[in-house]
């Protein structure tokens, strides 16, 4: 049986029959999810396989840029196009009836959120969401997740069940957190590359415009794809890729650790859930730490191809965070990200304060504000937060 993640706890499908959530490993459905990442187009075959796997009538994801409104990301299962139509002059009316904006907003995210335990249905007669697009469905209530809400972007994911379906129950809701961290990574991701991959076309281009070594590999770390960043890594540390053109990770501290997480992106084995932040050393103290992200299995393809995309991250090097992505997930202001970055470049409070023209109070305002957004209480703790960050998002 292949798939990512082999889970310990029971999952009750729709009919009553009881089934385990390895099933979630045949169905590949994780991998699936990350596959959407990098194929944008399988967003509507994994949302339809996840929406089967749950039982559930019909499903819609959505990654907006706000506030220009601007849809990064949009695919739906089993929902007819003069319907799906009707959804961007709905969108007020669909905040609505889930208890307006005020509610919304205290909503928990990677959380699934069963509709009818939040506002009564017979509160949602009238509403033009539930009148022109819920009901011509026969949809009844419905499950959603909210992968991201900031400042710059909103994602969510929603199921819906049929008036002929069983209640949403506690093990659908099971599942579907089982799945919600993958999906709202996944979003997230989604969303930073939707411009970028529309206009380069590849994933190759894409993370060529990346500012940390990236390379794309095969099960047996040979190298198909490189960035330029990367090419300076392996100039600085030769040792890491041989003749060959595979690669070797000296110095890890549990040797082999890198490859068998690669071999498990191939293998969609549950391998990979510790294939990031790996540490190894090539060269006497120096360390870099490398991160593992699957990429599409093409099982019976004539051609080799990628199964993983290796980040690798020097923590000594000078910083050069993706604050775009930092901002995005952690739902920064346009003055809290300059603070931030003047930060990251070691100036104090003082030197920010001159560099940006403002009071120092107002830099040990903005300073507050990023404390409390990442939950440290220091600039050192500020630092290190937004590092582990950046591999989390690019893990």
């Amino acid at each position: 049986m292949s798939g990512l993640y082999c889970l310990s706890v029971k999952v009750e499908r729709g009919l009553g029959s009881s089934v385990d959530s390895s099933l979630l490993l045949a169905l590949d459905l994780i991998g699936s999810i990350y596959d959407s990442v990098i194929e944008p187009d399988k967003w509507v075959e994994t949302l339809d396989r996840v929406r089967i796997f749950l039982q559930l009538h019909n499903a819609m994801l959505s990654v907006t840029a706000v506030p220009a409104g601007n849809i990064l990301v949009h695919a739906s299962s089993n929902i007819s196009p003069d319907l799906l139509q009707l959804t961007p002059e709905l969108g007020e009316e669909a905040v609505a009836i889930w208890g307006g904006m005020a509610m919304v907003a205290t909503l928990p995210l990677e959380t699934p959120l069963v509709h009818s335990a939040y506002t009564a249905p017979e509160t949602w007669v009238g509403n033009g969401y539930f009148e022109l697009f819920a009901k011509p469905q026969h949809v009844v209530d419905e499950v959603m997740l909210i992968l991201e809400r900031n400042p710059a972007l909103v994602a969510t994911v929603g199921f819906a069940q049929h008036e002929t379906m069983p209640p949403i129950s506690t093990s659908q809701t099971r599942a579907l957190a089982i799945l919600a961290p993958h999906f709202r990574r996944a979003a997230i991701m989604g969303g930073l590359l939707a411009d970028r991959t529309a206009a380069a076309g590849t994933f190759g281009s894409v993370i060529d415009a990346l500012k940390v070594p990236v390379l794309l590999v095969r099960a047996d770390l040979s190298v198909i794809h490189q960035n330029a960043m990367a090419s300076r890594l392996i100039s600085r540390f030769p040792m890491l890729r041989g003749a060959d053109g595979k690669l070797s990770f000296p110095g890890e501290i549990v040797a082999g650790q890198i490859a068998a997480a690669v071999k498990a992106a191939a293998l969609d084995s549950e391998g990979l859930a510790h294939g990031a932040g790996i540490p190894f050393r090539p060269a006497n103290r120096k360390s870099l730490i490398a991160h593992v992200l699957p990429l599409k299995r093409r099982s019976g393809s004539p051609e080799p191809s990628a199964v993983a995309a290796l980040f690798v991250i020097d923590p000594a090097a000078p910083i050069d965070y993706p604050l775009d992505t930092v901002r995005l997930v952690y739902g920064l202001r346009p003055a809290e990200v300059r603070v931030l970055d003047l930060t990251l470049r070691g100036l104090t409070g003082p030197q920010i304060a001159g560099e940006l023209s403002v009071a120092p109070s107002t830099v040990k305002t903005h300073m507050q504000a990023l404390f409390d957004k990442f939950g440290v209480s220091n600039k050192v703790g500020l630092v290190s937060a937004v590092f582990a960050a950046t591999q989390t998002v690019l893990s």
